[in-house]
């Protein structure tokens, strides 16, 4: 029974994020275009269920890869605005959580 990945092929190794930006992109775009970023979309992690397809970083990564090219407010919406409008998470959610800005070597 297939766990996670969203149809990544099994591999010796862990899979850079280019690699799981690709496999995922047809599901991310296609839910993006349907649903918009503002209040309907957020990235999420699975983890630790995920390592079985992909390491944390590498993950995150993807997520970033997917939308480099979409506006800052998009992003932001993506990453942390609508996650916080939906769990109600209040005043000590902003842009500058500590995450958003960091870019990572995988």
């Amino acid at each position: 029974m297939r766990q996670t990945g969203l149809g990544r092929c099994r591999r010796d190794g862990v899979p850079l994020s280019v690699e799981l930006a690709s496999s995922w992109r047809p599901w991310i775009e296609e839910c993006i275009e349907a649903f918009g970023t503002t209040s309907r979309c957020m990235f999420e992690s699975n983890f630790p269920a995920d390592r079985t397809g992909h390491d944390y970083v590498s993950g995150w990564n993807a997520f970033k890869r997917l939308v480099m090219n979409a506006s800052p407010s998009e992003k932001a919406d993506l990453f942390w605005r609508s996650a916080c409008e939906f769990y109600g998470c209040g005043p000590w959610c902003s842009s500058t959580w500590p995450f958003w800005g960091r870019s990572f070597p995988r």
